[in-house]
């Protein structure tokens, strides 16, 4: 039976504070009942992504060039971008699949 649990962990903004941020838990490998698989927040600012490349096409705009579609390059282009924006804050997850 597919289910879907959720909750929220303290996570640091880049204050230093601790903001909480969801946590979904899954076993939906198939996304019949939870379809997306990334999460972007921008200081409360919630977006969810199905795919990869829909998560990419939203980075490439915030970060003004284009990113690879890999999860890793998304995460590296905002890193970089925060860097040189010091006022700007994004947290970005990849939602993972879990046996149990």
């Amino acid at each position: 039976m597919d289910e879907i649990k959720s909750g929220l962990v303290p996570f640091p903004d880049p204050a230093g504070n601790q903001k909480p941020v969801p946590v979904i838990y899954t076993n939906d490998k198939d996304g019949l009942f939870f379809t997306d698989r990334y999460y972007l927040d921008s200081d409360g600012d919630e977006h969810y992504f199905e795919t990869i490349e829909e998560l990419a096409e939203v980075i490439s705009e915030i970060v003004g060039h284009p990113v690879g579609e890999t999860f890793k390059e998304c995460e590296k282009a905002l890193e970089n971008h925060m860097e040189g924006n010091p006022d700007e804050w994004y947290s970005l997850h990849e939602f993972q699949i879990c046996d149990d």
